[in-house]
């Protein structure tokens, strides 16, 4: 016969409600970091928007540049969404995977844009050897393939949620 919890004591109570507390202090403090960080990279974007306009400079580089930004900033902003969330797990399993995809997309396109600069550099061979066609479109396919398996597992979970009756 299994004996029944024994009542939770007032040292125990207390305990419990300090980790509760630390806890949610460390969650205002990741927050605050990450509203810090997506206010200082879309500052940094819009100045170096401007002075690219003004010192006549190439604003492909820069719109190109700015965008990967402007999508960090919302990859941040969703890490943050994510964990003031009070939500139940698969909610959180749901929104974590869609940064995921979003993450992942934003990579793709940062490969697109580095092979149209020339400017990729081949991590395993060194610094300044930049990649050979073939193994961009290598990474893009292993990238693609990421985001298909994410979207997958994103579409699984949303197929077995139910959704909640009112």
């Amino acid at each position: 016969m299994i004996d029944p919890p024994s009542p939770e004591t007032a040292l125990e109570r207390h305990v419990r409600q300090a980790f509760t507390s630390v806890q949610l202090l460390l969650v205002y403090i990741v927050a605050l970091f990450l509203i810090l960080f997506s206010l200082l990279t879309l500052f940094s974007t819009s100045r170096e928007l401007i002075l690219a306009v003004q010192q006549h400079q190439d604003l492909t580089q820069t719109v190109s540049q700015g965008l990967n930004a402007v999508l960090f900033t919302v990859i941040l902003l969703e890490v943050l969404n994510t964990v003031l969330s009070r939500a139940a797990v698969v909610q959180k399993l749901q929104e974590f995977l869609g940064i995921a995809i979003f993450s992942a997309v934003r990579y793709g396109l940062e490969i697109v844009a580095g092979s149209q600069r020339a400017k990729v550099e081949n991590p395993l061979a060194g610094a300044g050897v930049p990649l050979s066609s073939r193994d961009i479109v290598i990474d893009l396919a292993i990238n693609a393939g990421g985001v298909l398996i994410l979207v997958l597992a994103l579409w699984f979970v949303k197929s077995r949620v139910k959704p909640p009756v009112s």
